[in-house]
């Protein structure tokens, strides 16, 4: 089992590795040859070669927006360690005042 104090870091790098896998997926799907039918000969199809740049687009997008995701997570999980971290230092230090009134 995973501890909770190395989830965020998880999260993190979860999100950069998607980033950068969403980068390299793009340039590799972007740059594949497509066949499109043709308009004026039933049965034949066209080869289009260079990259696809709405096909690049759709995957760098995805990358970013999923990558950001699991970043933000990952900062929001650090911030809630920090909170608790912090609450926890203000109840050892004035729980017994409160217990004894």
């Amino acid at each position: 089992m995973v501890k909770d104090e190395t989830m965020d870091k998880i999260l993190k790098i979860i999100g950069i590795s998607t980033i950068i896998l969403g980068f390299v997926a793009g340039m590799i799907a972007g740059s594949q040859d497509t066949y499109t039918p043709s308009k004026y000969l039933p049965g034949e199809f066209i080869k289009k070669e260079g990259i696809q740049w709405s096909v690049t687009l759709m995957w760098w997008a995805g990358g970013v927006i999923s990558g950001v995701l699991f970043y933000a997570c990952g900062i929001a999980l650090s911030y809630l360690k920090m909170i608790v971290k912090y609450l926890r230092n203000i109840h050892d230090m004035y729980g017994n005042i409160l217990k004894n009134k």
